[in-house]
């Protein structure tokens, strides 16, 4: 049975704060299913002021997120952790590098099958931990999720650190993958590497769970009585930054005073769109949620009679994978989105426009029901998406042996 050492950029820390089930988390889940019983965790390197002690969440029993939660409890994990360092300051997440070092120094008094393990990441800066667990005999994949050498959320130092650390991760590693065309193009033509394009997926909607959490139960309810008020709602899931076009947004709000706009997720601290904040205040029908669960996304989703996704063409784009759309296509409603990276693959199943005048003819057309109805496209699953890794781990029928 084949082991794994698991190192993601959201660490458990980061999962067990937001309850979020990022790529990595999806991924693990993939692993887990197809035979992977034993693994090791490791966190990123933090300090006393960045420092975040893990939450026992209350999630649903029969979600994905919950035997996520259950595997993180039963294995061992591995962190370091430092008083104030002053790279911390002057290379922010490039400290990262030396921080991993310390988990080679931890790693060591272990006893690892190593020859019998596979390490996954999505986190470039602990490339030096890659090399040694390599040259032990571990078998390396190396997913490169977004393109932090490109982030707008990372400082010019960063990006150029993460470049670094891109170039080396994929000089060590046994597999690559990354989540889209753009960031496969981008390898390259830096790194001379061809990376599988494993887009970001959904798992299929099998089963309705008890909500356990009260306060996803209070922000229901919220929603409940505010869709009363008004002929349809229109709903969007994910992070609120300046990827959002808050000039559409204000547009369709102002033109349909008789349609609930509804924002759910956490507004980002380093990307804050205060123009976007200004509106919810501004307008009676503009709604904001705040973050919850993944383990709720489809609670939420609903509720809503339309999905959308207004963000800015061109400005804060990343990578041309939009894991909303996958998500909204799983619930089959009607959705219309302006013309980002990702989105044309569903060309012939959603709206896609920049046109502030679309937006309110899809609007006026979905107050009479004029959608047809569509079946969630299989490509959007995970089982679908992760194919090349599959190949690769050779899991198709037997799993790991």
């Amino acid at each position: 049975m084949k082991k794994l050492i698991f190192i993601p950029y959201q660490d458990i820390f980061d999962f067990s704060n937001t309850g979020i089930l990022t790529r990595e988390y999806s991924i693990l889940k993939f692993f887990m299913d197809n035979g992977i019983e034993d693994v090791l965790f490791i966190s990123k390197p933090r300090t006393i002021l960045d420092k975040k002690n893990f939450k026992d969440i209350n999630f649903p029993k029969e979600s994905i997120e919950y035997a996520v939660y259950k595997k993180i409890m039963q294995s061992k994990k591995i962190r370091y952790e430092t008083a104030i360092t002053l790279s911390l300051f002057t290379k922010k997440r490039s400290w990262w590098i030396e921080g991993y070092e310390q988990v080679i120094e931890k790693i060591k008094k272990m006893d690892l099958d190593y020859k019998n393990t596979i390490v996954y990441s999505n986190n470039p800066f602990s490339y030096k931990l890659f090399y040694f667990l390599k040259n032990k005999g571990a078998t390396i994949y190396f997913d490169m999720m977004d393109n932090l050498a490109l982030h707008p959320s990372l400082s010019k130092q960063e990006q150029e650190s993460a470049n670094y650390c891109y170039r080396e991760s994929f000089t060590i590693s046994d597999f690559c993958t990354c989540n889209s065309q753009a960031i496969s193009k981008y390898c390259e033509e830096n790194f001379s590497r061809h990376p599988a394009v494993v887009k970001n997926g959904v798992f299929p909607i099998k089963t309705k769970f008890d909500i356990v959490d009260n306060n996803i139960k209070e922000k229901l309810d919220k929603l409940d009585y505010f869709n009363e008020k008004y002929k349809l709602s229109m709903g969007y899931i994910g992070k609120l930054g300046l990827r959002l076009d808050h000039e559409l947004i204000e547009n369709i709000v102002v033109e349909n005073p008789n349609i609930l706009f509804v924002f759910v997720g956490p507004h980002l601290s380093g990307q804050r769109n205060k123009k976007l904040e200004i509106l919810f205040e501004k307008y009676e029908n503009l709604l904001s949620l705040g973050s919850i669960p993944s383990a709720y996304i489809n609670h939420f989703l609903n509720k809503f009679s339309v999905l959308m996704i207004p963000h800015s063409v061109g400005s804060y784009e990343n990578g041309g994978d939009p894991l909303k759309l996958y998500q909204y296509l799983n619930t089959q409603k009607p959705i219309i989105s302006t013309g980002i990276e990702g989105v044309n693959e569903f060309e012939n199943i959603i709206t896609i426009s920049n046109d502030i005048s679309d937006w309110n003819r899809f609007i006026a057309e979905n107050l009479v029901n004029n959608t047809k109805p569509y079946n969630s496209p299989e490509s959007i699953y995970w089982h679908h998406r992760l194919a090349p890794v599959s190949k690769f781990l050779k899991m198709e029928e037997k799993g790991f042996e």
